[in-house]
């Protein structure tokens, strides 16, 4: 349930050149901090990931058992209205060990499921819960390894959280959804401003790209004091 990477470096940054002029130029000094940046923030994520890899076993004692992790049967509670009628397969974006995917089937247990995580050991424990058709090792921020309109709706959870990934992870989604599909998800609400995706999700409705079918704010930890999300179920146009 994480992301990939960062830009590419600047270009020239052999020979410290910037292909910049006038007032957009670059100094040496701004490319060398921006790669720097980049450098950094690829070290930290390929970290996380690490991290995230070898905690798999632990995810679901720690997050479900120990703090009340609640998002997965949020986001099911939210979405399972809307898919009475539903005639194709879901997609679980950012799948993890499978949370969200049993919670859907609790209230729709006829629901045929795909998922995909960047975490290969969360796919594996996932593999187990039975849950679903198919799983991918893919990465949200990124067009996933599936046909554009493949899939009848999407479920997010845990995703679009701190230390995840931002709004740049909707629009892979989007594209795998074909015209009328639905994407339940929800938001860390401490990132929904900071990361992007109240300003995402204005353009997409702007743009007549989705409708907004249900917003609401909710607390996705049992245990744990001042933790919100907010809650989306959107159409695709």
């Amino acid at each position: 349930m994480t992301s990939n990477p960062s830009e590419d470096l600047p270009a020239n940054r052999c020979s410290g050149q910037s292909t910049r002029t006038g007032k957009g130029r670059m100094t040496n000094s701004a490319i060398a901090k921006t790669g720097l940046r980049q450098k950094t923030d690829a070290i930290a994520r390929g970290l996380f990931d690490t991290l995230y890899n070898r905690l798999a076993a632990l995810y679901e004692p720690l997050l479900v058992k120990l703090l009340g992790y609640s998002g997965h049967e949020v986001v099911a509670e939210a979405l399972c209205p809307f898919l009475e009628d539903l005639d194709g397969v879901v997609l679980d974006a950012g799948c993890g060990t499978g949370l969200t995917a049993l919670a859907l089937q609790t209230c729709r247990p006829e629901l045929t499921i795909d998922g995909f995580d960047i975490a290969p050991d969360m796919v594996a424990i996932a593999e187990k819960s039975g849950a679903y058709r198919e799983l991918m090792v893919a990465d949200a921020t990124k067009p996933l390894p599936v046909e554009r309109g493949t899939y009848a709706a999407a479920i997010s959870s845990g995703l679009y959280t701190q230390g995840h990934v931002g709004a740049e992870a909707i629009a892979p989604v989007l594209d795998a959804l074909r015209p009328g599909g639905l994407f339940g998800f929800y938001v860390y609400e401490p990132i929904f401003e900071k990361l992007g995706f109240a300003g995402e999700l204005k353009r997409l409705v702007d743009d007549g790209a989705i409708t907004v079918l249900e917003e609401e704010e909710a607390s996705h930890f049992r245990r744990l004091a001042n933790q919100s999300c907010r809650v989306f179920v959107v159409r695709k146009s």
